[in-house]
């Protein structure tokens, strides 16, 4: 264990979060949520319970993972579209007044958060990135 921590510390010191320099043969790391050292290190560090956190596909690329979707859930009255912007994070929630988090706020707050939601990164083109 010395070891994995002693390579954590570096690759966190290197800005390599995903361990790029790892032995893929022996930390294959595409489609492999088991043997990835960073995704065993999550799940080992994230509560058990899958509502808070889950990691559901890893590679040397990317992930996608989610967290807190319970809380998006109530946050946005239900609303599944409103509560995947929170978990994708397209909805500044640090800006939401603090009096829409009032459990009687969820019409006002709901309001809000379409207001304040941005488009999905995949509907964007360049123009709208430049």
């Amino acid at each position: 264990m010395g070891e994995a921590v002693a390579d954590e510390k570096r690759w966190i010191a290197e800005n390599n979060i995903l361990g790029s320099d790892l032995d893929h043969e022996e930390f294959p790391v595409a489609g492999n949520l088991e043997g990835n050292p960073l995704v065993r290190y999550l799940r080992r560090s994230a509560p058990k319970d899958e509502r808070v956190a889950s990691i559901s596909w890893f590679d040397g690329e990317g992930a996608e993972y989610a967290v807190c979707r319970d809380e998006a859930l109530w946050l946005s009255d239900g609303n599944p579209e409103l509560a995947d912007a929170i978990v994708e994070g397209r909805i500044p929630l640090h800006k939401m007044p603090r009096n829409l988090l009032a459990e009687g706020a969820a019409a006002e707050r709901a309001v809000w958060l379409r207001k304040s939601m941005s488009p999905p990164f995949s509907s964007l083109t360049l123009k709208d990135l430049l």
